[in-house]
């Protein structure tokens, strides 16, 4: 805990140094950055030289900071200092997945042997509490020994007065099971649909796939408990992305996927993010393409149009639906929830009880089979809204789905009577 005399000299500190700073650095030919946006440790086991990137995008290959001290006892000042460099370490580490972390005050300035960095040091006063989740909440200003020429420990002169300084070299706590983070759809057509990947603490992106394991920790083994934790995930993705809803999309609909972060993701649905659910990550996760899973948020468009073809009427016939590629194709039965499906294609004609043809009652199709699986509740309505598995084999059309919208109940001079042709 920062006792009395140290808070108030960051306060002295801030009044005196960083309002000034922040002035000096806007006409500055070679300003700092306008925060910290991002870190990495240069050196194993998370342990060395704290790396810097700035919000322009550059990265450092340190920080160093520095504060006067007046001539003759500096004590206050390296007292400051190491509290600083402290709530820094802690903050970064945090930053980074860890619990937390310690400074490493054996680590030169600059750094050294096998952990030396590449880059520019920035030499700046970076002001966290120590409470932060990361660096970017923290003021990073100019000090008034910037622009100081050496990279030691040891007080320098700056002007009339004394400095001390360090470069921030840290030692992160060691973690517990993986954690996840950041999250971001990648490879869509906007920023709510495409490839679920994960930023693992190690700072390495990768995608999820989407396992049996996820049903078996939700309770069920079976295809429509994967489904439905498919759903639950989906959500929660796009909850955490700051959308209203989503659905889950099973296979390569968004292009190559990056190798497989974490497995077996159960969520229940009711957490705000997905670094909240279970999952499992790590070295072990193998995961096959046809599993990688993809998620697109409410209004996202993965099927931009559908009809019914080679039936006695447009009401009826072989489902063809079209991806946003333009490309039209046909939809496996054996992946699917037919009646749920056909609930959802006839409701645009204003029928509630449409009726699944399967086995290709309606002929082989010659288009490519798109979709191995689209599995719908049946109160979606679009099949948008549905948990859609693309084909990984898109010449087999001896399940091609069918749908009838035309044996309907409709209400026909106040009675009701049974209307084959459906609603006009």
């Amino acid at each position: 805990m920062r006792h009395a005399g140290v808070h108030a000299l960051l306060a002295a500190l801030a009044a005196a140094v960083v309002a000034p700073a922040l002035a000096a650095a806007a006409d500055s030919t070679d300003a700092l950055p306008a925060s910290i946006t991002d870190v990495r440790v240069a050196g194993a086991a998370q342990q060395g030289v704290l790396e810097v990137q700035g919000a322009d995008g550059r990265w450092f290959g340190g920080i160093q900071l520095c504060l006067p001290a007046p001539p003759g006892d500096a004590s206050d000042s390296e007292e400051l200092l190491k509290e600083l460099e402290a709530a820094v370490s802690s903050v970064a580490c945090r930053q980074l997945g860890f619990p937390g972390g310690r400074a490493l005050s054996a680590y030169p300035a600059g750094g050294s042997g096998a952990d030396a960095v590449a880059g520019p040091t920035l030499r700046a006063l970076l002001l966290c509490g120590g409470n932060e989740t990361s660096v970017d909440q923290c003021d990073l200003v100019e000090s008034e020994c910037s622009h100081a020429a050496a990279d030691t420990g040891d007080p320098l002169a700056a002007g009339d007065e004394e400095v001390v300084r360090t470069v921030v070299a840290v030692a992160c706590d060691a973690p517990g099971p993986p954690s996840i983070r950041s999250v971001r759809l990648a490879g869509g057509p906007s920023p709510a649909e495409g490839r679920l990947e994960v930023r693992l603490l190690d700072g390495r992106w990768g995608s999820v796939c989407g396992g049996q394991g996820a049903a078996a920790a939700g309770g069920g083994g079976s295809a429509a408990a994967l489904v439905a934790a498919h759903r639950r995930l989906a959500q929660v993705v796009c909850r955490g992305l700051g959308y209203g809803g989503g659905a889950p999309r099973v296979g390569a609909f968004y292009g190559d996927s990056l190798p497989p972060a974490i497995d077996d993701v159960a969520c229940v649905s009711s957490e705000g993010e997905l670094q909240r659910c279970s999952f499992r990550g790590g070295a072990g996760v193998v995961c096959s393409e046809g599993y990688r899973l993809g998620v697109a948020c409410a209004g996202a468009e993965t099927i931009t149009d559908l009809r019914l073809v080679a039936g006695p009427s447009p009401r009826e016939g072989r489902l063809e639906v079209q991806l946003l590629n333009g490309t039209w194709g046909t939809v496996s039965g054996q992946a699917s929830t037919p009646d749920q499906v056909a609930a959802v294609v006839c409701r645009p004609f204003g029928v509630e009880d449409g009726e699944a043809r399967t086995g290709s009652f309606y002929g082989d199709g010659s288009l490519p089979l798109l979709l191995w699986g689209l599995a719908c509740q049946g109160g979606e309505e679009h099949l948008n809204e549905c948990h859609l598995t693309k084909s990984l084999f898109q010449d087999e059309h001896w399940d091609d789905l069918g749908v009838s919208c035309q044996s309907v109940r409709a209400w026909v001079g106040g009675g009701l009577t049974m209307d084959e042709e459906g609603p006009q």
